[in-house]
């Protein structure tokens, strides 16, 4: 294997387990050195005739998100715990510790940076060209937010804020 582009933990495990280097920190290519890896999505369809079940993942998300934020350590061991359970066998914890040093786990979509995101994997041929046009709909994400006392999210244009 001459190289790879993954997420976290993988590319942790490489570098501490195989003894692989990392040639770009994906971080040093984004402004802020933030971009995204996960979207939390639902169908159009499921959003209109579920908004209370939505709204209510929506606010189960957050709560997750702020838990990890306060307990991070304990985050980590639930990670390593499901890894275990889905691959057969945990993580060792320098890979651990090292994978989540180099996340940031966040309720905004950083929809800005999803059409780069698109180019980046179409160049790499792991996707086809898609619009995003409307692919947003933070309206809900937008309100538990701001019930919460938290900035708004934006679209970036890509649809509702």
């Amino acid at each position: 294997l001459d190289g790879a582009w993954l997420p976290e933990p993988w590319a942790s495990r490489l570098v501490l387990d195989a003894g692989a280097k990392v040639l770009v920190d994906e971080r040093s290519l984004w402004p802020g050195g933030r971009f995204l890896t996960t979207h939390l999505v639902v169908s159009t369809r499921f959003l209109e005739e579920h908004p209370q079940t939505v709204e209510a993942l929506l606010r189960a998300n957050l709560d997750s998100i702020d838990w990890i934020g306060a307990h991070r350590a304990e985050a980590q061991q639930v990670v390593n715990d499901q890894i275990a359970e889905a691959s057969g066998k945990p993580l060792s914890g320098p890979v651990i510790g090292r994978a989540f040093a180099g996340i940031e786990v966040t309720s905004d979509p950083l929809a800005g940076t999803l059409p780069r995101l698109l180019s980046d994997g179409v160049t790499a041929g792991v996707t086809r060209r898609a619009s995003l046009t409307g692919i947003y709909d933070l309206r809900l994400l937008n309100k538990v937010l701001q019930e919460k006392g938290r900035p708004p999210v934006s679209a970036a244009g890509l649809g509702e804020d």
